[in-house]
């Protein structure tokens, strides 16, 4: 036999569970960790695409001396 689902006691639960992830998400720390986290991905992004540049520059270079 299949259970029955109590749908308050579901609606409950999620209504919890969505205010702690609502108290964590605003959390100090947390929002500080976030920024910290997108500024380390822009500079990764930017690294990414020096690296890119000098691979293809090297790649050019290398093609001219063979």
């Amino acid at each position: 036999m299949m259970a029955r689902i109590d749908a308050a006691l579901l609606a409950a639960q999620a209504a919890v569970v969505a205010d702690r992830a609502n108290f964590v998400r605003k959390d100090p720390a947390v929002v500080k960790a976030a920024k910290q986290a997108a500024a380390d991905v822009r500079q990764s992004l930017r690294s990414i695409s020096e690296l890119t540049a000098e691979a293809s520059a090297a790649w050019q270079r290398s093609a001219r001396t063979r």
